[in-house]
């Protein structure tokens, strides 16, 4: 930011009032509301209405507050004249910590400009302004969170450089870098980020903090287990495959690493939910034929009847079969 052009204390009264009103201003051949005879001492050129070529003339600038000979008074990287909906004068407008031509996606200073008289005016000072690292994704410049998850930009855009640094981890692979600024579930599991890091203090980079199988939102607002503990979500998987959690296959004294824990032909989930027969017992219906083999050849594993009335099954139910991780038998139903 360049000194501001200062109008001159003695500068006459009558003159200022035209700036103000706009009206025709006497020896003013290019216009701009200055007259042509002051416009050296005020660093302007008498040339071009805007000597700075910011998009506004110079006696608007001179009567507002920016600066008619620098094009980006705050060095944010925005033109004075396109400053309407920021503050021309501060590069930070809602203060949350990252300029306003960053969180607008602005990745390009404002260039020195030569007037129409050869003269040359400044631009955005390189060594304040912050372009924009992912102009794809944009923050409000005028609200201090927004994305409305809790959390200030600034504090998720932690060097303020409007690119999201970092992984996000799931199962087994950690997150790492910055919360977005511009996403209200950085990780996607369904718990905004303030929630996760403040509240919960799980991690808003990682689908599943605890590495236990389930995304953080689903332990809390499904299964209402803690996301910190990944041995509660043993029970809820369906470690084997049957269509069965861990916890009801122990509920109904299965194996719950044993998708047929009583070897009839059956998953233990299928016999539950879908023929109402006994995981537990081959021969459900006690008649002499595993329940798999009725399945199959359109008989009712719940009746024994239908055994007795066909033929061609020489296998029996008679040995035990014992299944892998509880040791429970395969037998007929007592």
């Amino acid at each position: 930011m360049t000194a501001r052009v200062a109008v001159p204390t003695d500068y006459p009264r009558g003159m200022l009032l035209l700036l103000l009103t706009g009206l025709a201003v006497p020896g003013d051949l290019d216009d701009d509301g200055v007259p042509d005879a002051d416009e050296p001492s005020l660093g302007l050129d008498p040339t071009d209405p805007d000597s700075d070529g910011d998009g506004l003339s110079d006696g608007v600038e001179l009567a507002g507050p920016t600066d008619p000979t620098d094009a980006d008074t705050d060095d944010d990287g925005i033109p004075d004249g396109q400053e309407t909906a920021t503050d021309p004068l501060d590069p930070d407008t809602d203060d949350d910590g990252i300029q306003d031509g960053t969180e607008l996606g602005v990745t390009q200073l404002v260039d020195l400009h030569f007037s129409a008289g050869g003269m040359l005016f400044a631009g955005t000072d390189p060594s304040v302004f912050r372009a924009d690292q992912d102009p794809t994704t944009t923050t409000d410049p005028n609200l201090r969170d927004s994305d409305g998850d809790g959390l200030l930009d600034g504090e998720e855009d932690l060097d303020h450089d409007g690119w999201r640094s970092g992984a996000i981890g799931g199962t087994g692979t950690a997150g790492s870098g910055e919360t977005s600024a511009s996403e209200v579930d950085t990780d996607g599991d369904g718990l905004d980020d303030r929630t996760e890091l403040v509240v919960l203090r799980t991690d808003p980079r990682d689908t599943d903090t605890d590495d236990g199988g389930a995304a953080d939102g689903t332990e809390v607002l499904v299964d209402h287990t803690d996301p910190l503990d990944p041995e509660d979500e043993v029970d809820l998987r369906d470690v084997d495959h049957d269509g069965l959690s861990a916890f009801e296959e122990r509920e109904r004294l299965l194996d719950p690493l044993d998708p047929d824990t009583d070897d009839d032909g059956l998953l233990d989930g299928m016999e539950v939910y879908e023929h109402g027969t006994d995981p537990r017992y081959a021969d459900t219906d006690g008649g002499g034929l595993p329940d798999g083999y009725e399945v199959d050849f359109g008989l009712d594993p719940r009746d024994p009847d239908d055994d007795r009335r066909t033929g061609g099954y020489s296998g029996g139910c008679t040995t035990p079969g014992v299944s892998g991780g509880l040791g429970i038998l395969a037998r007929r139903r007592p």
